[in-house]
């Protein structure tokens, strides 16, 4: 079964403020209590008069380094977060795309930069397991990238600020894209059953 190409709407994210609010004071508590309680720490150490001077000397400079570390990417983020927040992420006939509130395009993966995988790559949309690890795995593709001038294996990630309710819809969706645009990839079996497009795969 093939989608078909006039009727492919775009498809915008949806996103969630109190998921986003629970998961962002989560990060304000850990940036604030680890260097609090490392500072309670290094004021026990140096009361203790069962500990050296030299071991008491080195849990302070840990200490004074925990705070600065923690101030320097709290405030790195909050600029970071400030100037390019990416607020939406849409899926339409060019590809997937990362906008911030006022329509700001931040970041693109459009389906004509999409290359094949060469001779030793057998698919070219695929799920990337990394191994060794228990993060979950990538859908990946190949892609032209315009400043090295090489095809390089991508990530499909949706990089937003907040967070996204509908993120497996919207990569569904930009599969049934290439398949739409890019008949000439090819896409890995797993890829379609883990989205649930098995519907599409090509009969033979």
């Amino acid at each position: 079964m093939s989608p078909d190409a006039n009727n492919f709407p775009a498809i915008r994210s949806k996103t969630s403020k109190s998921w986003t609010s629970f998961i962002n004071g989560l990060g304000l508590i850990f940036c604030v209590l680890t260097p609090l309680l490392t500072v309670l720490m290094a004021i026990m150490v140096c009361n203790s008069t069962h500990i050296n001077i030299e071991i008491k000397a080195l849990i302070v400079v840990i200490a004074l380094f925990a705070v600065w570390f923690f101030v320097w990417l709290l405030v790195a983020t909050i600029k970071e977060k400030s100037k390019n927040k990416i607020t939406h992420v849409v899926v339409d006939r060019n590809g997937l795309h990362h906008y911030t509130d006022n329509e700001e395009l931040i970041k693109t993966m459009p389906y004509n930069l999409l290359m094949p995988g060469g001779e030793n790559g057998k698919y070219d949309v695929f799920i990337n397991l990394r191994v060794g690890t228990d993060l979950d795995p990538d859908l990946s593709v190949y892609l032209f990238d315009e400043k090295s001038n090489k095809t390089v294996t991508r990530a499909v990630l949706l990089e937003c600020d907040l967070v996204i309710t509908n993120g497996n819809l919207l990569l569904a969706h930009f599969i049934k894209g290439i398949i739409i645009f890019r008949p000439d990839l090819k896409i890995d079996p797993n890829v379609l059953g883990l989205y649930k497009l098995k519907e599409f795969e090509p009969t033979h």
